[in-house]
């Protein structure tokens, strides 16, 4: 006969205290979650990629796109409720803070014909395509 040694799944405890401490953690404005982390959608048509953003709150002039290395930057910044004093607030969920979020660009983008639009909080870029990709093709012969 074998015996086994019985070893408790102290993974799984430990989980389970953790999300039971999780759920009387008050402690949430100093995490990650609360920081500004705008959600982004891509997608392509035949002539065009487009990159939505959607940014409540965030002005036009808090907002910079750049174009630098094939890449392009989405930055901005939701400045922080002035009239919201801390030491009465209860509960505050809403994201202030800076973010920034790039991107890659295909390389059949016309990278000359990018445009721009900001309406009703949700930033559209749209990127035109090119009519001709130019990709140097060459055969390699197998010796």
């Amino acid at each position: 006969m074998t015996l086994i040694t019985y070893k408790p799944r102290t993974n799984f405890v430990n989980e389970i205290d953790n999300w039971f401490d999780s759920l009387w953690d008050f402690n949430y404005l100093e995490s990650d979650e609360n920081k500004l982390q705008p959600r982004f959608d891509i997608s392509q048509d035949k002539t065009s990629y487009f990159i939505t953003a959607d940014l409540p709150g965030i002005n036009k002039k808090d907002l910079e796109i750049s174009l630098s290395d094939e890449m392009i930057k989405i930055s901005g910044e939701r400045a922080s409720n002035e009239n919201c004093d801390d030491e009465f607030s209860r509960y505050n969920n809403i994201q202030y803070g800076s973010f920034e979020k790039s991107f890659y660009i295909p390389d059949n983008a016309n990278i000359d014909k990018i445009n721009a639009k900001m309406e009703n909080g949700v930033l559209i870029l749209e990127i035109k395509k090119a009519k001709k990709i130019s990709k140097n093709i060459k055969k390699i012969s197998i010796k």
